[in-house]
């Protein structure tokens, strides 16, 4: 599979996983909150600035996907390079992922669009989550490295 038709499957999945997810938790919230009627629905404050419930409704939901998008469609540029190291491929995937959440955040209202003490903790996780990736990711691939070593010595061996 090439990497535009890996990149559209996986961006594809991601638009859908996320937009899924955010309609099941619209979904718990509604039985959860009964009373809240279209609260759960639509971010209410973001639906005043725009002036339209339904619209409003619709841009949470194209929101949404754009994350997942950014999320799984990176996958695809970055971790599945085999010409890139663990290193750069989470550093690329890193960067258009807090952009986009960034943006998202600033217009629903999630983060404040300054340095706040709330908006650094939120980053400041976001960067040990990447680490941790790079961590396990680096791990696995030396693990497999070293696998693959061993098979080459054991078909040396044989020969």
């Amino acid at each position: 599979m090439n990497m535009k038709t890996n990149f559209l499957l996986k961006a594809s999945l991601g638009f859908s996983i996320s937009v899924l997810i955010r309609m099941m938790i619209f979904v718990i919230c509604f039985i959860a909150l009964p009373d809240a009627g279209m609260d759960v629905w639509v971010d209410m404050d973001f639906a005043a600035r725009i002036g339209n419930a339904q619209l409003s409704f619709c841009i949470e939901i194209l929101c949404y996907g754009a994350i997942g998008v950014t999320g799984m469609g990176g996958v695809a540029l970055t971790y599945d390079n085999d010409r890139l190291s663990i290193l750069t491929a989470t550093i690329m995937h890193f960067i258009p992922t807090v952009v986009v959440f960034t943006a998202v955040g600033v217009l629903f209202g999630w983060i404040e669009p300054a340095v706040t003490p709330v908006n650094i903790v939120i980053y400041a996780l976001w960067i040990v989550a990447y680490a941790m990736i790079w961590i396990i990711s680096d791990a696995v691939y030396k693990s497999r490295i070293k696998k693959i070593n061993m098979q080459i010595a054991q078909i040396k061996k044989g020969v």
